[in-house]
């Protein structure tokens, strides 16, 4: 997979101050190629003649915003190609923003201030799944091109076909099944201190929102690596708490539900639909699920 040592990232924002917090947290991350701009006409010049691995902006600039910025990005990308991933870095996480975000192409959207812990999990998450995205396409056929999008740890040569893009794609499908039950161990972590924050009368901003961004990635890796009912699960845990500071009682009974229900999917190991066992885990969620709903 793509490590984060290997990346060339482009930065753009307006504000000079911010921009200098962001080149601190990469570099301390070791990532020490960076082009910084506050002018995204100039980044985006830059981009063009020498295409980075990842582009970091700010959605609130004077001379273009950062939805502009991806969308002249993208119109000018060739459809032969796979666009560079764009995370859009914003102070407000309004429902309407983000949706405007997916729309226009932006790979994964973060709000300010940025903290060195959040930055590395985004950058590896959004890497990851391209990552995922290009072996899964060369295992359908598709050939490399010397214009593709290539993630860094990922050498997409000529002679790299679809034997070795399943053999590859196979060892991923493996790792992600080995360490399920961490990733469903960390998300009922993060339940629990939003349960306790709850009991307590207060918000859990934070867990929420790394449960929210954990169950975010798993909607979209866990289908590729051959996962679909944790797909299936975590999409429904990602549209519950998504924009919220806190869960009520039934809302905090609902994510129980489905983080017990991706628990016995990883304990049990159950891949594709997985047949009758997945079925009935499914009707047994279905039916939690509606009970918990009729009880509110």
């Amino acid at each position: 997979m793509s490590s984060l040592r290997d990346l060339s990232l482009v930065v753009v924002d307006g504000d000079s101050h911010a921009l200098g917090i962001c080149e601190t947290l990469l570099k301390g991350m070791g990532v020490d190629r960076l082009r910084l701009f506050t002018d995204p006409n100039e980044a985006i010049a830059s981009i063009k003649e020498h295409p980075p691995s990842l582009i970091l902006a700010a959605l609130e600039m004077r001379a273009m915003n950062g939805f502009k910025l991806a969308e002249t990005l993208r119109a000018e990308t060739p459809a032969e190609e796979t666009p560079i991933p764009l995370l859009l870095m914003a102070k407000e996480s309004k429902p309407e923003l983000i949706q405007h975000a997916k729309r226009v192409g932006i790979d994964d959207y973060l709000i300010k201030p940025l903290s060195a812990r959040i930055l590395s999990q985004r950058l590896t998450a959004v890497l990851q799944r391209r990552d995922i995205a290009a072996l899964t396409a060369l295992e359908g056929g598709a050939t490399p091109t010397t214009t593709t999008y290539a993630p860094p740890g990922l050498r997409l040569r000529e002679n790299f076909g679809f034997a070795n893009a399943e053999a590859v794609l196979a060892g991923l499908r493996r790792r992600f099944g080995d360490g399920l039950v961490d990733q469903v161990d960390m998300l009922r972590s993060q339940y629990q201190a939003i349960e306790t924050a709850a009991k307590a009368g207060k918000a859990a901003p934070d867990a929420l929102r790394d449960l929210h961004q954990r169950s975010e990635d798993l909607r979209g890796i866990g289908p590729e690596m051959g996962f679909p009912l944790i797909g299936k699960f975590s999409d429904q845990l990602s549209e519950l708490t998504a924009e919220r500071e806190t869960l009520n009682d039934q809302e905090l009974r609902l994510s129980l539900a489905l983080i017990d229900a991706m628990a016995e999917v990883a304990k049990s190991r159950i891949e594709g639909d997985g047949g009758a066992v997945g079925q009935n885990l499914l009707n047994a969620v279905t039916r939690t699920m509606n009970r918990l709903r009729t009880e509110a």
